[in-house]
């Protein structure tokens, strides 16, 4: 029996979030985000949303991975978020226009 991913159904189910809720709300948004920071702090983030947290952009990851990744050298240049995919692994607009204030404002 193949075991399942999780993380990676939900990254990718977060990720089709994160582009549906830029282009509802105009921004710009790469998915999925490669940071190379040099070997061996190569890491994929879910995405990344460049204009927001005072243009310094926001990476999105998974909050069980948030930990590991916000200390990666180049992530600390970024506003560095964990969504939880219970509440993110469905299209919520009410809730993202509510994320894109928060990290628009780099909180």
């Amino acid at each position: 029996m193949n075991d399942i991913d999780w993380n990676k159904i939900y990254s990718v189910r977060i990720g089709g979030c994160c582009s549906r809720a830029a282009t509802d709300l105009d921004l710009s948004v790469e998915v999925p985000f490669v940071l190379n920071a040099g070997t061996p702090h190569e890491a994929t983030f879910i995405a990344l949303f460049p204009s927001l947290a005072a243009g310094k952009g926001v990476l999105v990851c998974l909050a069980s991975e948030w930990e590991r990744l916000q200390q990666i050298p180049g992530a600390q240049k970024h506003m560095c978020v964990g969504l939880y995919p219970e509440h993110y692994s469905r299209y919520d607009l009410t809730q993202w226009k509510k994320n894109v204030e928060e990290w628009s404002a780099g909180q």
